[in-house]
């Protein structure tokens, strides 16, 4: 595959090239989920509701072509994508598999620099796809009169 692997945050101007292709990459695909209903005298009937979300594990081990250079710019960007509220876009060579927020992101240092910093990490990170919907929620206003182009109540 031609490319790089890329999670981008535009918001944050955050753009993290993952240094090699990640050695693992899983995707759970989405599932309908199935509700039964309850008939009289009959069997009941199943009923799809809702899609469970797409989910993407990715697995890389970070580490500078130098490999005794600390790695902590590459840290310090992974550290503030997965505290913030902000969705991630995941890029896969040249494709866009689209807007993720980040689950869990784990670390584990295997060798340190001369300077004590890691210099050498694996990373594991699992993507749960954004949802795009943004509903606003507050209180309702209530119409007291009977409103514009409504006809009069007649008793």
């Amino acid at each position: 595959m031609a490319g790089q692997a890329q999670l981008r945050c535009v918001p944050l101007r955050i753009y993290l090239d993952l240094p090699w292709w990640p050695t693992d990459v899983a995707r759970t695909l989405s599932v309908r989920n199935v509700n039964e209903l309850e008939r009289a005298d009959k069997r009941p009937i199943a009923v799809p509701t809702s899609l469970t979300a797409d989910d993407y594990s990715i697995g890389y081990t970070l580490r500078h072509k130098d490999y005794r250079a600390p790695v902590a710019g590459h840290i310090n960007d992974l550290e503030e994508l997965s505290r913030s509220k902000q969705p991630v876009q995941l890029l896969l060579a040249d494709q866009t598999e689209g807007m993720f927020r980040i689950e869990s992101a784990s670390l584990t240092v295997l060798e340190f620099a001369d300077s004590g910093k890691p210099s050498v990490v694996d990373v594991s990170l699992t993507l749960k796809r954004a949802s795009d919907a943004t509903v606003r929620v507050g209180l309702v206003k209530r119409v007291k009169s009977r409103g514009k182009g409504f006809p009069r109540r007649t008793k």
